[in-house]
Parts: C-alpha cells; structure tokens; sequence
C-alpha cells in the first residue's frame, strides 16, 4: 500500500488458476500513468512484459510499459479513484517493478522503484519415501527418545549407549545417523538440559559407559574406524567414580580463593551441585 504525500496507492493481487491478476487504483486527482516492468528471480528487476500483459492503451517501451490509469474503478465506474488492471499469464514472473509518472513528475517510493511480489517462494512438496539409503529404524527411534534425551547429559549418553548395538548392526549407515545425532548435540542443535537435576558424577558414569562402547566397536570393526572416531570426538572422555564430582569441586575451589560468592555465583554454585556441563570450565576460566 504505497503511499505518495498525502495520496494513496493501492495494489491487489489475486489468482485464478494460473492467471496472475495485479489490480491498482488511486486517489490522485490529476492523470496518472503507471511505468512498469516484471520481475523473476529478483525483487526490483525490470524485464519487458509480454504482449498479453500489456492493457490497451499502453506505450511499449525498452524494457518496460506504460500505462495510464483510467478514472473509476471496474466494479464501481463512478467512484473517485483512478484504477487499472493487469493480468499475467505467465506463472515464471515473481513481481511487478514499477514507478508513477504524473504531471511530468517520477513518484518513487523513498527514491526507490515500487516492487510488489506476486507471492512466496514455491515448495516443491517431496514425498516422505521408505528411507532407503539411511538406517531407519535407528533414526525413527532416535527420534521417538529425542524428548528423553533432552532432560540431561546423563539421559541422552545413556541412550546413545543403548543404540549403540543397532548401529553397529545397521553398519556405515547407522553409525553415520549416530554420528550426526551426536554432533547435533555438540553444536548446540539439541537441548542440552530440560528441568532435570544431575549429579555431576551421573554424568560422567554415562560418558564413560558410552565411550567404553564406542572404544570396543573401533577396536573390533576396522571398517568403522573413522566414523566411530568422530562420534568420540562429540563426547567427553567421562570416567568412573569421583572423576565428575571432582571437576565440580575443583571448580568450586577456585570459587573460594577469589572471593566469589552471593549473587550469580552463588546460584551458579548451587547448580554446579547437580548440574555440571563442560560450559561451567568456559565460565569459570
């Protein structure tokens, strides 16, 4: 809805079928012409539209047309406004470009041409298929426990060890859908924690376990050798015991010897007690 000083330009666009109708009226008071062109792939382009585009009456140009607008409007011929219409047939143009020209004057939007698109982007709708090419049982499973793993490092490295058996089983394809799920989550992709409260040592008792696994497959099936490295890569090293605990008082040691206590750090203290992630070792560096 362009507007020029105090005038007002309207413009609708509707379709039917394949015809592509753009409807513009006006409420100058003096004669008005509309110097326009179509766009494709890039709002603002000026292309030349075709001879079944162009209203008669109008002014062939270059690259463009002019148009002069007509007083009335089609469904009320008697009204005040100034209007014209203009079909498009061909479904490959994306816009209209254009400028007015009135009383020798170019009216631009802000000292830019007026670009109005017909409408979206088209999706091309691509069938679901059967997963041919990808392991997809594991990944429909890993899906259906996607909202479990959120709840913690603990729940999703405890998860990931129990598929890792129908990776293995599924091969390249498996370890790959394993491979991309867990770097998912190393990117941040994934929700790292979901109102759930874990203790430190939890945590990394379900590394260790995961890591364990994946060590037993690199060092059975050569052929999954690089793969399985890159799942590792994605995951901490874990460890059994106090190793967990340990990071978090080590952390709170240093807490301690700088004075660093009330306020944010207190509460970064209290969840340290049952939440470490290795962005506590970032922060407190």
């Amino acid at each position: 809805m362009p507007r020029q000083g105090r005038n007002l330009i309207r413009v609708f666009i509707t379709k039917d079928g394949g015809k592509i109708k753009v409807h513009l009226a006006t409420d100058y008071k003096i004669p008005v012409t509309l110097h326009w062109a179509l766009s494709r792939t890039t709002p603002g382009e000026w292309l030349a539209p075709p001879a079944s585009s162009i209203p008669p009456g109008s002014v062939i140009m270059d690259k463009a047309a002019e148009t002069p607008f007509k007083a009335g409007s089609s469904s009320d011929p008697s009204s005040e406004v100034q209007s014209l219409d203009i079909e498009v047939n061909d479904d490959t143009f994306g816009g209209l470009t254009f400028v007015i020209l009135s009383d020798g004057k170019w009216l631009k939007n802000n000292g830019s041409d007026f670009s109005i698109e017909f409408g979206g982007k088209k999706q091309i709708q691509k069938d679901v298929g059967d997963g041919k090419g990808t392991a997809k049982s594991l990944l429909d499973k890993i899906a259906k426990v996607e909202s479990e793993a959120q709840k913690s490092f603990m729940h999703r490295f405890n998860i990931a060890a129990d598929l890792i058996d129908q990776a293995k089983n599924a091969g390249h394809l498996g370890l790959a859908g394993m491979l991309v799920w867990m770097r998912f989550m190393a990117t941040r992709q994934l929700i790292w924690n979901k109102n759930y409260n874990v203790k430190p040592r939890e945590i990394s008792k379900a590394q260790d376990r995961l890591t364990e696994l994946l060590q037993n497959v690199y060092a059975s099936y050569p052929q999954y050798r690089e793969v399985v490295r890159m799942i590792l890569s994605t995951v901490g090293r874990g460890g059994e015991g106090d190793v967990g605990q340990r990071i978090r008082d080590e952390i709170l040691v240093i807490q301690s010897k700088n004075n660093c206590k009330g306020g944010m750090m207190e509460e970064w203290h209290q969840k340290l007690h049952n939440n470490t992630s290795p962005d506590d070792v970032v922060i407190c560096q």
